[in-house]
């Protein structure tokens, strides 16, 4: 609020400069714009003002949040276990596997907000010796991404007297993964049964401001995990949402993300700091290109008043107090979905970071984030990240 009275006064100022000016000059008649001018740049004016706010919205509602948890990616599972290995008649011996079946799944999910969020599935099967190799690119998110898998002999082998039987391969794996002018990558050896391999891809991409919108379209944190399973060959499989595959893997997959860490992890594209000598700029900054599209629009409005440059003025103002507005819809909107027991966890969880963006308003974001930090009826992930929004926020005010 402070900025928003800062602004008025600065507009206080000018308009008192420049009636002294014309009271200075004299009286003048100024010549209006003809009817035809004016409708026009009223309607254009107008058109743009609904269209950032159609655009704004459309993010707001359309975040991939919602949109990746509403499309349902399924992987299959077995419905019987495999068959038993053959035994080796001593303790660190080999015997040779003649043949075996493995499911090959590769899913690319955001797993930052404690419930996964699968962007992507894939699935495909081994049939040793028959078919021992296999692979495959794809994009997803932004990110070009190649994957290959190779045996070159599979045993069964018993580490000790009563210890169970165990696959063992000199197989080889390699997953890239290239975004612009970046790539990275990671292979070795294939473990098999579980995970084979974990990674944590990076964010797909910076949060996305769309011209027509003040806000951004946040990008999620990609992590990408491989599994292998051994399945009997004459198994039906049958298929379940990818999500709850990861969810019954939870505790595995965290345990290889230890193992194979690379310095990723989840983190927020933060908000831009307000460090711009005048609000003004700093709103503007703020809001990426659709500033330019809201002075155009004030521009084309000042058209309708015979007296342009005062009336300039007037409807840049009235222009800021209507982004104001808009901020402050925005923010009820992620407040609300932030706070909603029914919404999906990951929307609740990404709410805290969209919340954090408000411009206007962010007293008001902090004291709710506080507020759902400190309520224990919340689900773990969801308090943890509103707590980490709460201590970045001030820094940002």
């Amino acid at each position: 609020m402070r900025g928003l009275l800062i602004l008025l006064a600065a507009v206080g100022v000018a308009l008192l400069a420049l009636l002294r000016r014309r009271s200075a000059l004299g009286p003048r008649a100024p010549r209006p714009r003809h009817i035809v001018i004016r409708i026009v740049c009223g309607v254009l004016g107008v058109g743009i003002l609904a269209a950032v706010a159609v655009g704004t919205w459309s993010v707001v509602h359309g975040s991939d949040a919602g949109e990746a948890a509403g499309k349902e990616r399924l992987v299959c599972v077995p419905t019987q276990p495999p068959p038993a290995l053959a035994v080796p008649e001593e303790p660190f011996e080999s015997v040779e596997v003649k043949q075996a079946r493995f499911l090959v799944n590769v899913i690319i999910a955001d797993l930052s907000a404690g419930e996964p969020v699968v962007i992507f599935a894939d699935q495909q099967e081994l049939r040793w010796p028959r078919f021992c190799s296999l692979g495959r690119d794809f994009d997803v998110a932004g990110y070009k991404v190649r994957y290959e898998i190779a045996l070159r002999a599979l045993s069964a082998c018993k580490e000790g007297p009563k210890a169970t039987p165990t696959l063992r391969s000199d197989g080889k794996y390699n997953f890239d993964w290239q975004r612009g002018g970046s790539s990275s990558g990671t292979g070795g050896g294939l473990m098999l049964g579980g995970v084979w391999f974990a990674r944590r891809m990076g964010r797909a991409g910076p949060p996305e401001k769309p011209p027509l919108s003040i806000v951004a379209r946040p990008g999620r944190e990609l992590t990408a995990v491989g599994f292998v399973t051994r399945v009997a060959e004459d198994d039906p499989l049958k298929a379940i949402p990818a999500a709850e595959f990861l969810r019954a893997r939870q505790a595995v997959v965290g345990e290889a993300l230890g193992r194979w860490s690379n310095g990723g992890g989840p983190h927020r594209f933060p908000p831009r700091v307000d460090d711009a000598p005048f609000r003004g700029a700093a709103l503007a900054e703020h809001i990426g290109a659709s500033s330019l599209l809201l002075l155009a629009a004030a521009v084309l409005l000042s058209q309708l008043f015979a007296r342009r440059g005062l009336a300039f003025v007037g409807v840049l103002a009235a222009v800021a107090l209507y982004v104001a507005a808009l901020d402050r819809a925005v923010l009820g909107a992620h407040l609300s979905r932030m706070e909603g027991p029914n919404a999906p966890l990951p929307a609740r969880v990404l709410a805290c970071e969209q919340a954090a963006d408000s411009f206007f308003y962010r007293k008001t974001a902090l004291a709710r984030l506080r507020e759902l930090a400190r309520d224990a009826t919340v689900p773990g992930p969801l308090r943890a990240r509103a707590e980490q929004m709460a201590r970045e926020l001030p820094g940002l005010m």
